[in-house]
């Protein structure tokens, strides 16, 4: 008798608590609307019956431009400047597995050599751009891992 009492007192708290819990997460999102704004009563002007009234075009009416949002906006004009002669050459490497990409990436970071991947369906094609001056060095290494390449 004396369990199922103290059962009934820990489930009248917890429910207690739950309530409260509930009455206190919707007070705050009560408090976090915007107040309500009554317009001010203004006393009742007889109309006339205006269905029998031809209404004419309003042609005089100038059309407002300006948008209905205005939001924040930057803008940045990016210039690019193509050089006329190409100073590098396109090294095209395919389908690396997980040890040689790591290695050609580190490679390619201690070189300080741009680089970009071409993600397909059929495999990730990696694009190096070689400076034609100290390209031997890197093509070297590259034979070192036996990371296969082709020049386009």
């Amino acid at each position: 008798m004396k369990i199922a009492k103290v059962r009934s007192l820990v489930l009248l708290i917890l429910l207690f608590f739950a309530l409260a819990l509930i009455a206190y997460v919707g007070r705050g999102l009560f408090m976090q609307r915007p107040p309500k704004i009554e317009p001010k009563s203004t006393p009742k002007l007889s109309l006339p019956d205006l269905a029998d009234v031809p209404v004419a075009p309003q042609s005089d009416v100038s059309v407002i431009s300006e948008p209905d949002f205005a939001y924040p906006v930057l803008e940045k004009r990016v210039g690019v400047e193509f050089l006329g002669g190409s100073h590098s050459r396109k090294l095209l490497i395919r389908n690396l597995d997980a040890y040689k990409s790591f290695c050609l990436h580190e490679i390619l970071r201690e070189a300080h050599v741009d680089f970009a991947l071409d993600k397909q369906a059929r495999g990730t094609t990696i694009i190096v751009y070689l400076p034609r001056t100290s390209s031997k060095a890197l093509l070297d290494e590259l034979h070192y891992y036996k990371i296969p390449y082709r020049f386009d």
